[in-house]
């Protein structure tokens, strides 16, 4: 018995002594901080799994009230490339937007991703990221007739492409052929894709550098 009147007097006073527990840290969703600020990444290949959910934000932002809707979104690129297709998807979804769209290669823009990477609003490489350029691709097979019209398709995605690439760098065809869709893969570093007018800006990432 003694025991246990002890015992309810140690709870007594503890309950009286107990200092106010400082209120927990709720840590936002993983990722949620960075939508919430406008900052989209694409890591991966030009597919429907990676562009639609893209696609889909740059929309969601824009019908956004201007209240909370950011002043500026930024497409961050880490990208092989892929289908060229959904590349132009991507493209028309960051044209049409009322809020502009920055972009930001980090890692390596290649094919898809420096087509994309130029066609920002502003656009920027870190200074350890890799550009690839090269000539359009796609396979062509089937009958005779199947075959002639896709040959006509890789005229117009050809044409389209270096019409691309004189818009957004302001070279000349006769450059843009030579160098940057040549026969062979042109790779850059984010310096050299400056020079060419395929970036305004090279982002330093480590310091004294």
């Amino acid at each position: 018995m003694q025991f246990m009147k002890k015992l309810s007097e140690t709870e007594e006073e503890e309950e009286t002594n107990t200092t106010p527990k400082p209120e927990e840290v709720k840590m936002p969703p993983f990722g949620e901080v960075i939508r919430n600020n406008g900052f989209l990444r694409l890591s991966g290949e030009f597919d429907k799994d990676n562009i639609d959910p893209i696609v889909t934000s740059i929309y969601d932002y824009n019908l956004m009230d201007e209240e909370v809707r950011p002043e500026r979104l930024t497409l961050i690129i880490n990208s092989p490339g892929g289908r060229v297709d959904y590349c132009k998807m991507l493209l028309d979804a960051m044209w049409m937007s009322d809020i502009p769209v920055d972009t930001l290669a980090s890692g390596i823009a290649m094919s898809c991703g420096v087509i994309t990477l130029m066609a920002g609003a502003h656009r920027m490489a870190t200074q350890n990221s890799e550009i690839m350029s090269h000539q359009y691709a796609g396979g062509t097979r089937g009958k005779e007739h199947e075959i002639y019209g896709r040959m006509r398709s890789h005229e117009i995605m050809s044409r389209w492409i270096e019409d691309h690439y004189k818009s957004c760098t302001g070279l000349s065809r006769k450059k843009i052929r030579k160098e940057l869709l040549s026969p062979t893969d042109f790779f850059m570093t984010a310096k050299e894709a400056k020079k060419y007018n395929i970036i305004d800006e090279v982002i330093k990432t480590k310091r004294n550098v």
